[in-house]
C-alpha cells in the first residue's frame, strides 16, 4: 500500500483507461491508411486546417486519424458553421487521388460529440 507520490497523483488525475470513451466505437469507419483511392469510404477523425481556399472560394479541411490524413473539400461553400478546429467528425464519400494525396469532395459528414 506504500505507493509513490507520482503513482498516487497519476491515479488521481489521469483517467482510468478502462473508462475512457472511444468516440469511434461502434462506427464502421475505415482507417485512413487502409483507404484506397476511387473507393467509397467512411472515415473518422479530427478536423484541422479549416480554411477557405482564396483561389476557388471552396471550404477545405484536413481529417486526421491515428493512421493518416485526408483532405476534404466542400465545393460551393465558403464556410461551415458547425465545424471547428479539432472537432471530431466522420465523413463519407468516394476518395479521389489528387496531387499525391487523397481528397473527399462534398462528403456527407457528421460532427461527433467530443
Amino acid at each position: 500500500m506504500n505507493q509513490s507520490l507520482g503513482g498516487r497523483l497519476k491515479r488521481w488525475f489521469l483517467p482510468d483507461p478502462q473508462t475512457v470513451r472511444d468516440p469511434f466505437q461502434g462506427m464502421d469507419a475505415t482507417p485512413i491508411a487502409s483507404a484506397a483511392p476511387r473507393t467509397r469510404v467512411t472515415i473518422a477523425g479530427r478536423a484541422h486546417g479549416l480554411r477557405t481556399n482564396p483561389d476557388t472560394g471552396w471550404f477545405e479541411a484536413e481529417l486526421t486519424d491515428a493512421t493518416g490524413t485526408v483532405r476534404i473539400i466542400w465545393m460551393g461553400r465558403g464556410h461551415l458553421e458547425c465545424l471547428h478546429e479539432g472537432a471530431l467528425m466522420s465523413a463519407s464519400g468516394r476518395l479521389a487521388p489528387e496531387g499525391g494525396e487523397l481528397v473527399l469532395f462534398n462528403p456527407e459528414f457528421s460532427v461527433l460529440p467530443d
